[in-house]
């Protein structure tokens, strides 16, 4: 909250998509609803009057940091790059814990994998009709624009309700890549791991070819 990169984009229309959708989520308790609809609509309150957008601009000259273009200065900048070229004291400590954590006990890696499995072996009958009907207005909105709207869903990231939308949702506009098998068990390994929830450079690149190798597929 109260930046510009987490609230740029919620709109009068956005925020009407998020109530929508946490009021017909049933798996979202009363409270929890109520707690994250006041954020959300503080936030479109404050995209809309640009209050708190501009602080950083003037109390940071070097506010769009060019570290995060990369070494090749093409947006590549995976955590452990991070984490190795950051002076942010809090943001190196935070990061040196997290991957500590990992590293103390790596089977967290192989119970995400676990996890993903029983994802997968019992997917949600039910499925989220608002997100449903919003993916698929976007996926025709691209193709009225001449474009092929292609939604990733990665490892680590799997849910039963989330693998039921991806389920429903044409081949030609997915790829999944947090599917529990063989091919994609190296995501989940500690060399190309940087923590429980994201790869290190090494598991970024093999990630990113994985990724091409299924594009080229719907694209050719």
């Amino acid at each position: 909250m109260h930046r510009e990169q987490t609230n740029y984009w919620l709109d009068l229309s956005e925020l009407k998509f998020v109530i929508n959708s946490f009021i017909n989520n049933p798996h979202v308790s009363l409270k929890n609803k109520k707690k994250q609809l006041k954020r959300y609509v503080l936030s479109y309150i404050e995209n809309t009057i640009h209050w708190g957008h501009f602080g950083e601009h003037i109390m940071n000259s070097n506010f769009y940091d060019t570290r995060y273009l990369g070494k090749l200065k093409n947006g590549f900048f995976p955590m452990d790059i991070d984490f190795e070229t950051t002076n942010d004291k809090l943001v190196k400590d935070h990061y040196q814990l997290i991957n500590n954590t990992m590293l103390n006990d790596t089977s967290i890696l192989n119970k995400n994998f676990e996890i993903s499995k029983s994802h997968y072996n019992n997917i949600s009958k039910d499925y989220d009709k608002v997100h449903y009907n919003r993916l698929l207005s976007l996926i025709d909105l691209s193709k009225k624009k001449g474009i092929n709207l292609i939604l990733l869903l990665s490892p680590r990231n799997s849910s039963k309700d989330l693998l039921k939308l991806m389920q429903m949702i044409p081949e030609d506009n997915k790829i999944d890549m947090a599917r529990p098998l063989k091919e994609n068990k190296p995501y989940y390994t500690v060399n190309n791991s940087f923590d429980r929830g994201h790869l290190n450079s090494t598991g970024a690149d093999l990630y990113s070819a994985g990724v091409a190798k299924k594009f080229s597929t719907i694209i050719n």
